[in-house]
């Protein structure tokens, strides 16, 4: 939920703060944050709230999840066209897929593919 949502964004804000509740209640990270006075401020989610918000699909990490998407897109590529040498301009043919290079991490896609 974009945070500028007009509708929907303070839920934004509630979601973000989910998922920085959730990253405080992990064993290692409530130690590690840079100030105490945030930690101390922010509450740690208990693992009922932690189960509800996935049984809804909650996604905890963004860029974990966005590379997730991306990746299974190239696996729909290599089952079609039998290798990972998409077009960087993103045009595949006019019935096929589109496919542009937001937010691939290229370097994990070439060791998979063996890309030249």
């Amino acid at each position: 939920v974009p945070l500028k949502d007009p509708i929907y964004g303070s839920l934004g804000g509630w979601v973000q703060y989910q998922r920085r509740s959730r990253y405080l209640s992990k064993p290692n990270n409530s130690s590690t944050s840079k100030s105490k006075s945030a930690t101390s401020s922010a509450s740690k989610l208990t693992s009922d709230q932690v189960r509800k918000l996935e049984d809804l699909g909650f996604v905890w990490d963004l860029k974990q999840h966005r590379w997730m998407e991306r990746y299974r897109e190239l696996v729909d590529f290599v089952e079609k066209y039998g290798h990972c040498h998409v077009p960087s301009n993103g045009s595949i043919g006019k019935d096929d897929v589109d496919i542009n290079d937001d937010g691939i991490d290229y370097k994990s896609l070439q060791a998979w593919c063996g890309t030249q």
